[in-house]
C-alpha cells in the first residue's frame, strides 16, 4: 500500500504531465470540455449565426449528433435547437481536417467579419484533443503546431476564451433581435462552464442573463397603441415600462446608439415636463435593459446592451433642453459606465 506522501507526489507529478503536454492537457478534457466523439457522430449541418447590425448569415457548421436521441451538439456540447431542420449530413474527423494552405484563413479581414458573428479561427485546438483522445499523438501535435494560441495562454485556455465571446456574442445577438430562448440557452451555458471567464471578459454577461430571466417571468410590456388609449394620467408609467421594448440599431462603426429615435422616448418628450419626476426616478433606479446594442467595432470582442436608464436620459435632456452627459469617445456609453452616471442624476 502506498504512503500517503507517495500518493500525493504521483498524483502531483501526473498534474504537471498534463500541464506541461498540451496535447494530453486537452485529451483529458474530452467529454468534459469537448464532446466524447466515442458516443457521437461527427455532422455537417445548417446553422445562423445572427450579427449585432439585426441581420444574420447562415454556415454550414461541424458538429456531433447522438446516434439514439438525434440531440445535436457543437463541439463544446452546447446543444442546437431543432435538430431535424438542419440538413444534416454524416461526416468524418478527417474531413473536418483544416487546409494548413487555406489562404482564407491567413485573410486578415475574413478572419474579422467570423470574430464578428463570434467565431473563432482556433478549429485546431478541439480536432488535436479528440486525436490526443484516440492515440493518435502524431496528428494532434500536427494540429497544435497549425492553431496560434493566446500570448501567456495554453491552448485549452485559449479554447475557453474563444467559446466565451461565441456563447457572449451569441447571446447578445439573439437577445437584441428578441429570440429570447435561444439567448438564455446562450447565457445558461456561459453560467455553468465558464463563469469565472466570462464575468472577467464580459462584464455585463450575468447581467443580460438576469434580464433575459425576468422577461420570461414578468408581464410583458404594453402595446404602443394600447398606451395612446389610455388615460394621460397612466400613459408616463406605461411609456417608461415599454423602455425596455427600444431596438434602435447602430448604423456604423465606430458609432452611437440614437436613443432619441425610439418612438417610446419620442413620446415621452411630447409629454414633456409633467414626465421628468418619473424619468428621473428610472434613471436612477431603473435596471431593466432595452433590446439596443452598442459597439466600437464589431469585430472587437465586446457589446453594450444599452439599460432603460440610458433611454431615460435621453429623455430628459431633451425636455430640459439640458445636456447632461456626452460620450468621451464613440464607444462611450452610460451603461458601460455603471452606476457611477446615475450619481449624477440631474436635478
Amino acid at each position: 500500500m502506498k504512503s500517503p506522501v507517495i500518493t500525493a507526489f504521483l498524483v502531483a507529478a501526473s498534474v504537471l504531465s498534463v500541464a506541461a503536454d498540451p496535447a494530453k492537457e486537452l485529451a483529458a478534457a474530452v467529454g468534459k470540455e469537448f464532446v466524447d466523439p466515442s458516443s457521437h457522430d461527427r455532422v455537417i449541418f445548417d446553422l445562423t449565426l445572427r450579427n449585432v447590425w439585426g441581420g444574420h448569415e447562415d454556415f454550414r457548421m461541424h458538429g456531433w449528433r447522438d446516434p439514439k436521441s438525434g440531440a445535436l451538439f457543437l463541439d463544446d456540447g452546447f446543444p442546437v435547437e431543432k435538430p431535424d431542420d438542419r440538413n444534416i449530413e454524416k461526416t468524418t474527423l478527417e474531413t473536418s481536417l483544416p487546409d494548413p494552405n487555406d489562404q482564407a484563413k491567413k485573410d486578415t479581414f475574413h478572419r474579422m467579419e467570423l470574430t464578428a458573428l463570434g467565431i473563432g479561427g482556433q478549429v485546431e485546438i478541439p480536432l488535436a484533443a479528440w486525436a490526443a483522445a484516440a492515440g493518435d499523438a502524431q496528428l494532434a501535435q500536427k494540429l497544435l503546431k497549425q492553431a496560434a494560441p493566446d500570448e501567456d495562454k495554453t491552448y485549452l485556455e485559449t479554447w475557453r476564451r474563444e467559446r466565451t465571446w461565441f456563447h457572449f456574442s451569441a447571446m447578445v445577438h439573439t437577445y437584441m433581435q428578441g429570440e429570447d430562448e435561444e439567448a438564455l440557452a446562450h447565457g445558461e451555458f456561459l453560467e455553468a462552464r465558464h463563469p469565472v471567464i466570462t464575468a472577467a471578459a464580459h462584464d455585463q454577461a450575468f447581467e443580460i442573463l438576469a434580464e433575459l430571466r425576468r422577461r420570461k417571468t414578468e408581464p410583458k410590456a404594453p402595446a404602443a397603441d394600447a398606451i395612446a388609449a389610455l388615460p394621460p394620467g397612466q400613459q408616463i408609467a406605461a411609456w417608461i415600462q415599454r423602455l425596455e421594448e427600444i431596438n434602435i440599431r447602430q448604423g456604423g462603426q465606430p458609432g452611437g446608439v440614437d436613443l432619441g429615435e425610439a418612438e417610446e422616448v419620442q413620446a415621452l418628450i411630447q409629454i414633456g415636463e409633467p414626465a421628468i419626476p418619473a424619468l428621473l426616478d428610472c434613471f436612477e433606479h431603473d435596471r431593466r435593459l432595452t433590446r439596443s446594442v452598442h459597439f466600437w467595432r464589431d469585430f472587437n470582442p465586446s457589446r453594450t446592451v444599452l439599460g432603460v436608464h440610458e433611454a431615460a436620459l435621453t429623455a430628459i435632456m431633451s425636455i430640459l433642453r439640458t445636456g447632461f452627459y456626452s460620450p468621451a469617445a464613440t464607444g462611450s456609453n452610460v451603461t458601460s459606465g455603471g452606476n457611477s452616471h446615475r450619481s449624477k442624476a440631474p436635478t
